[in-house]
C-alpha cells in the first residue's frame, strides 16, 4: 500500500485501464492481492465500471471480465450503496456495448437483487426491454460474499449480518484484515455498536494503529455512543489533537445537545488527547474554540488546561478574542483552598498554573518523571501570557489577579539577585568614572590609566551582563531607548579619551559626574519597589510595561529605561 494516499496496486492498475498489466498484478501476486480492496469506498471493479464509456470499452471491459474470473465480487457496493453494474457511465454505451455488460455480468456472474431494488436500478440503467427475462436471484445463505455483507450493513440489517458474517470464506482467509477494517469503517459511519463490539473483538494486528482513523471518522459524522468502544486503550499520537480540530468547527454555538460537542465532550476526558496541536497555520482548538464563540468548549478546553499563549501564524494568541469575563471566571476556579478556616494551620492555597505552561514544557516534565529524553526549554516561558495579557486594553486588569501575581512573585523573586548585581557593577562604573575625571590630568598615566582600564571592564560586564540573562534573545538593542543610552555612554567614555582637551571645560567633566549620579539615583528607585515583594501591585504595574522593552532587557543599564517609561 501506498502510505501516502493508501492506494493498492490493483487500484492503480485499474485506473490505467490496461489488461496486460492488470493479467501480469493478478497472474503473479494472485495469493497476496485482496481483489475486492477498498479504496476511497471503490474497489478496483468499480473504478473500471465507474469510468468506462464507448471509447475505452474494449479496454476496459477486458481489465473487467479478468477481475471477475478471479472472483472479484460483483455485488461489492460504493459509499451509495450501488454495485458496480448499476454505474452510470453504462447508460452512454452503444446498445451493443451494453448488450455485452448484460450478457457477461447476468448470466455468467451471479448478481444479487436484494428484493426488486436491484432490479429496478437495472431497469433504471439499461432499460426494461434490454434485461433477460425474469428476476434477479435474491440473497441466499448457501452462497453469501464480502458485497453481500456490505450491503447488509448499508441497508441496516445488522441481524442479518451477524448471522451470516462467519458464512464468508475470505473472513477466514489472508485477507481478512482488510475486510475487518472496510466493515469497522461502515460500523463508525453508520453508528451500529453492535456490529462493531463483535468486529473490535477480532484479534487484528494494527488494529491499535487503525482506531485513529475510525475515531476520526466517527468524531466528524457525529456518533458519540460509539466514542467509548474506541478510545479503549488507545495510544498516544498526534492524530488525537487533530480530531479536536475537525470537530470544533462543526459544533452548534454553545449547544450541550450537538452530537459533535458530545464527541468533543468524551475526546477530551481521555488524558491522552494533546490538547494544543496546531493545525498547518498554528491554530489550536482553543483558537478555533474562541473564533467560533463557543463558550462551552472554550471552558473545556481551559479545565483542561489548554495553552493560552499560544500564537498561530499571524502572531494571533486565542485569548485576544475571548470574553475577559470567561478568562477571569477560569481564572478564579484556578484558586482553590484545602481549608475553610483562614486560621488552620493546615490551610493552604493550590494555584493552578497549567494554562500558562507550554506544551513543550509539559512533555518536558512528563519525560524527566519517566527519565526519557532531552527536551530544551522553548524560548519563551510563562511570562509570555503575562506579558501579552498587560498588552491588551480588556485584559490588563487580570495582572491583578492571584494566578498571574504568583507567576510575577516566582519570576522577579529570582530576578532580584540580577538586579544586586547590576546594581553593584553600575556603582563601581559610577565610582571610577568620577576617579578618573578627577585624577585625569590630559596624560592617563599613573592611577588615571588603572582606573581606565577598571572602567573598560566594568563597561563590558555591564554589557554583557544582560545578554548573559537572555543569550537567545541578541536583538536586545532593539528598543530605541536602551540604544540612546548605550551610546550616550559610549560618547561620555570615549570623547574625554579621543579629545583629552575637551575637559578644560569644566561643565564638561561636571555633566558626565552628574549623568553618572542619575543613573545611580534611577538604579536605587527602581529597585525599591520589585525588591520588597510585599507590593503586589506595584509589580503587577512593572509587568503591563515590561512588554514595551523585550521583556526584562531593559533593566540594563542602572534600570533607567524601565523608571522613564
Amino acid at each position: 500500500m501506498n502510505p501516502t494516499t493508501e492506494e493498492f496496486p490493483i487500484h492503480l492498475v485499474a485506473e490505467c485501464g490496461d489488461p496486460s498489466n492488470v493479467a501480469a498484478l493478478l497472474e503473479h501476486g494472485s495469493t497476496k492481492i485482496y481483489i475486492d480492496q477498498d479504496y476511497q469506498h471503490d474497489t478496483a471493479l468499480l473504478m473500471l465500471f465507474r469510468s468506462i464509456d464507448a471509447t475505452n470499452f474494449e479496454s476496459h471491459f477486458a481489465c473487467i471480465k479478468l477481475l471477475l474470473a478471479h472472483g472479484a465480487d460483483i455485488n461489492m457496493t460504493n459509499d451509495l450503496n450501488l454495485p458496480p453494474i448499476v454505474c452510470e457511465s453504462l447508460s452512454s454505451l452503444e446498445p451493443a456495448q451494453q448488450d455485452q455488460v448484460i450478457a457477461h455480468c447476468l448470466d455468467k456472474v451471479t448478481f444479487y437483487a436484494r428484493g426488486d431494488y436491484g432490479r429496478r436500478m437495472l431497469v433504471k440503467t439499461f432499460g426494461e426491454g434490454r434485461l433477460p427475462p425474469g428476476s434477479c436471484p435474491d440473497y441466499g445463505a448457501e452462497s453469501v460474499t464480502v458485497g453481500q455483507l456490505r450491503s447488509w450493513l448499508f441497508d441496516g440489517k445488522e441481524d442479518e449480518f451477524l448471522a451470516n458474517y462467519r458464512k464468508v470464506p475470505a473472513i477466514n482467509g489472508n485477507f481478512k484484515c482488510q475486510i475487518v477494517k472496510e466493515f469497522l469503517l461502515i460500523c463508525v459511519k453508520k453508528g451500529y455498536e453492535m456490529t462493531l463490539k463483535v468486529l473490535m473483538e477480532e484479534n487484528l494486528s494494527d488494529l491499535a494503529q487503525y482506531r485513529s482513523k475510525l475515531l476520526e471518522q466517527c468524531s466528524i459524522y457525529g456518533n458519540d455512543r460509539i466514542i467509548p468502544l474506541l478510545t479503549v486503550d488507545t495510544e498516544r499520537t498526534s492524530q488525537n489533537g487533530g480530531l479536536l480540530l475537525s470537530i470544533i468547527p462543526l459544533i452548534e454555538v454553545d449547544s450541550d445537545e450537538c452530537a459533535h460537542y458530545r464527541c468533543a465532550k468524551l475526546i477530551l476526558q481521555n488524558p491522552l488527547t494533546e490538547l494544543d496541536r496546531e493545525d498547518g497555520i498554528g491554530h489550536t482548538a482553543l483558537h478555533y474554540a474562541v473564533r467560533y464563540n463557543l463558550s462551552n468548549v472554550q471552558e473545556m478546553l481551559l479545565q483542561r488546561g489548554a495553552y493560552i499563549g499560544a500564537k498561530n501564524r499571524y502572531d494571533e494568541l486565542p485569548i485576544a478574542e475571548m470574553d475577559p469575563t470567561e478568562l477571569e471566571a477560569h481564572l478564579d476556579s484556578c484558586v482553590t483552598c484545602k481549608s475553610v478556616i483562614i486560621g488552620d494551620k493546615q490551610y493552604e492555597i493550590d494555584v493552578d498554573l497549567k494554562n500558562f505552561v507550554p506544551p513543550i514544557h509539559k512533555v518536558r516534565d512528563q519525560e524527566h518523571k519517566n527519565g526519557t529524553g532531552n527536551v530544551h526549554a522553548p524560548e519563551n516561558d510563562e511570562m509570555r501570557c503575562v506579558i501579552e495579557l498587560g498588552k491588551m486594553a480588556n485584559m490588563k486588569h487580570l495582572l491583578q489577579h492571584p494566578v498571574v501575581l504568583t507567576i510575577l512573585l516566582e519570576k522577579f523573586g529570582k530576578l532580584r539577585w540580577f538586579l544586586l548585581a547590576n546594581l553593584l557593577v553600575c556603582f563601581c562604573f559610577y565610582a571610577i568614572s568620577v576617579l578618573t575625571l578627577a585624577f585625569d590630568v590630559g596624560t592617563f598615566q599613573g592611577m588615571a590609566n588603572t582606573l581606565l582600564l577598571a572602567l573598560f571592564a566594568l563597561m563590558f560586564i555591564r554589557d554583557g551582563l544582560i545578554l548573559g540573562s537572555n543569550w537567545r534573545r541578541v536583538d536586545v538593542y532593539k528598543s530605541l531607548l536602551t540604544v540612546c543610552h548605550v551610546c550616550l555612554n559610549c560618547i561620555l567614555l570615549g570623547a574625554p579619551i579621543a579629545f583629552p582637551s575637551i575637559l578644560r571645560y569644566r561643565w564638561i567633566p561636571a555633566f558626565i559626574i552628574l549623568w553618572r549620579a542619575a543613573q545611580l539615583t534611577v538604579l536605587l528607585g527602581t529597585l525599591s519597589s520589585i525588591v520588597e515583594e510585599a507590593e503586589l501591585i506595584s509589580i503587577a504595574k512593572t509587568a503591563s510595561v515590561i512588554h514595551e522593552y523585550e521583556h526584562l532587557e531593559t533593566f540594563y543599564i542602572g534600570g533607567s529605561s524601565l523608571w522613564l517609561k
